[in-house]
């Protein structure tokens, strides 16, 4: 190692001593740090590969895990002032979910899991941190919500239309079809608010809890291997509209690229992606590092929205800021008041509100749009309140 730190046989050895030694963890570092170092996908790679699997699946079957969990909720449970409750439940769309207490109406948080999963704690972990996330947001006011409604769903499968006929021709009933849209709907929103998220939680993950990583190495390498089929499987590429497909198949190859960065596993042939579609994902996965390591609460939720625009997807949601659209502020004299005190809106944290006026004055140049024209907009206001409608 002091000769040269970066020869892939070296750490392999260590691995195996290290797991002769009953020292898993030190052995599955050690050869995660061979596939990385290995360029050349011989022998060694091969054996390296096999022993990672192999050590992953002993650590797993102890109770590290369950200890991790553990020691993290109660953490969150006292930060969030909630009770958070784990439940094992097969019906799930998803691998897991988590609940919030607040969009239930209920006292408790819950996270969802379907126990047939393997490394189970990896993905109770992970839905933990997205609570994490928010109740630090939530100190400085800047949670945002992923709001989709019917006319965002509407909108979304009138694009479907040339595959519903497709499917109306081979004789498919509407209930199905209606359920395949549905579906393709949801599963397209959970792509788009999770992915960007989900590579802060993963990197959080393994910085954090050098002890779950083998948890999260089995996890997220079934999940993977999932998300390609997904986006490859030729009857699935046959009958999907091929516009969903590949901005499916950019978002799973950014989940990708940061398995091949935490572990040295290289899938992204596997995705068969044509150059364009290989360009933007490395692109949105270059955009997120430049966030990585010193983001700001909430300011996630703005990448969310970029990307979503980049691939048109912008008009599936929309992204509001969690404490006005739960207080609903309609009192107009409070509106007037906050345009008095903060006309250009400048003492405004929300990063969806900025995204949103950057856009709009952008938008607005061409015709002229300026601070003297919503200035003028602000004195009607004032000069309409408290007219009745019929004076108005």
């Amino acid at each position: 190692i002091r000769i040269n730190d970066k020869y892939p046989n070296t750490h392999f050895a260590l691995g195996m001593i290290a797991e002769m030694e009953a020292d898993l963890q030190s052995a599955f570092y050690s050869t995660i740090q061979a596939i990385k170092l290995n360029k050349n996908k011989d022998n060694l790679y091969q054996n390296s590969v096999r022993q990672s699997f192999e050590i992953a699946k002993k650590i797993i079957k102890t109770d590290v895990g369950k200890k991790i969990i553990r020691e993290y909720r109660h953490k969150l449970e006292f930060e969030g002032d909630r009770r958070i409750d784990i439940v094992k439940d097969e019906e799930i769309p998803t691998a897991a979910k988590f609940e919030f207490a607040e969009n239930y109406e209920r006292e408790v948080h819950i996270v969802r899991y379907k126990p047939s999963y393997p490394a189970v704690e990896h993905l109770i972990m992970h839905e933990l941190v997205h609570l994490d996330l928010v109740i630090q947001a939530r100190k400085e006011d800047l949670n945002q919500l992923f709001i989709s409604n019917q006319s965002h769903k509407a909108q979304f499968i009138k694009g479907l239309e040339p595959t519903i006929k497709k499917f109306n021709k081979m004789g498919i009933s509407e209930k199905s079809i209606a359920d395949y849209c549905n579906s393709l709907f949801d599963g397209m929103n959970r792509q788009i608010f999770n992915t960007l998220i989900d590579l802060f939680i993963e990197q959080f993950l393994f910085a954090e809890f050098s002890d779950l990583r083998a948890y999260q190495f089995i996890s997220l390498y079934n999940m993977l291997q999932e998300g390609i089929k997904a986006v490859t499987d030729k009857k699935i590429v046959e009958l999907s509209p091929k516009d969903i497909i590949s901005k499916s198949k950019i978002y799973n190859m950014v989940n990708a690229i940061q398995f091949r960065e935490l572990f040295g596993f290289d899938f992204m042939k596997d995705f068969n992606a044509t150059p364009s579609e290989l360009k933007l994902a490395t692109e949105f996965y270059e955009e997120y590092l430049q966030y990585r390591d010193d983001k700001e609460p909430a300011e996630e939720y703005e990448l969310v929205l970029h990307w979503a625009e980049d691939l048109n997807l912008d008009k599936n949601f929309e992204i509001v800021n969690e404490k006005e659209f739960r207080t609903k502020r309609t009192n107009i004299d409070d509106l007037l008041s906050s345009i008095e005190n903060d006309p250009y809106d400048l003492e405004s944290k929300d990063p969806y509100k900025k995204r949103e006026m950057e856009r709009f004055q952008k938008s607005q140049q061409s015709l002229g749009t300026n601070m003297a024209v919503v200035m003028f907009m602000v004195d009607a206001l004032q000069f309409f309140d408290g007219m009745s409608k019929e004076e108005i």
